[in-house]
């Protein structure tokens, strides 16, 4: 497969998403865009330097952090379109890299890395899985343990659903494998963005119910 990548780079090599320049999917000049995103608690939307779950809202929620690279608009959007729709790894690659920035130090002894696997339909459809590239790439960078610990159990898809059918989509989506790798620490959940925290919330609540110490989750882009 990276072979047959490198083949069309050469054949066909990328062009800006956002100008349109040959050579790069993100040319010099537009990668001075900041994609950097206000953190803050992903529910009730309260600052929060270290993008903490609030007291408030972590009464109801699974997570203890969630940490954010961009807004989902603009040049954010785009690599999350390219990544998704058309099967880009470069895409895959530069959003696993904004990624890595956002979040803080994570202790690798202490830390396992896995994603929010997307729905088998969409895997046949783009050929891969993009969180599961993304997870990757961000353990390769920051040293950290990569496992597959989440199996989708649902195939539905959420784009267009309201947040009480996200919600309601989610119930029963995951099931956990490999437990043992886990137990006692803390599970960094990787996904591309996040709109409502409907299916972070869905598998972060399967880990802690597996033995996860902590579930901290971070995304690629996150819609206001």
């Amino acid at each position: 497969m990276k072979l047959l990548e490198s083949f069309f780079k050469i054949v066909a090599p990328d062009c800006c998403i956002s100008c349109g320049q040959e050579g790069k999917l993100i040319c010099d000049d537009c990668a001075q865009v900041s994609f950097d995103a206000m953190p803050r608690c992903y529910r009730c939307k309260k600052p929060d330097p270290n993008s903490l779950t609030c007291a408030k809202c972590s009464k109801n929620s699974p997570l203890n952090a969630v940490y954010v690279a961009a807004s989902y608009k603009n040049l954010a959007k785009d690599l999350v379109h390219a990544c998704k729709y058309q099967s880009s790894r470069s895409a895959a690659r530069i959003m696993s890299e904004q990624i890595s920035v956002a979040l803080p130090y994570l202790d690798p002894e202490q830390t396992i890395i896995t994603h929010s696997p997307t729905t088998p339909s969409r895997i046949r459809e783009r050929s891969f899985d993009q969180s599961g590239i993304i997870a990757k790439n961000i353990a390769i960078k920051l040293h950290l343990l990569k496992a597959n610990l989440l199996v989708r159990m649902t195939n539905t898809h959420q784009v267009g659903a309201t947040h009480k059918q996200r919600i309601a989509h989610m119930d029963g989506a995951f099931e956990v494998k490999n437990p043992i790798l886990f137990k006692g620490k803390t599970v960094l959940l990787v996904d591309d963005v996040l709109t409502t925290g409907a299916t972070l919330e869905s598998a972060a609540r399967t880990l802690r119910r597996s033995g996860a110490k902590r579930v901290i989750a971070c995304v690629f882009a996150r819609t206001e």
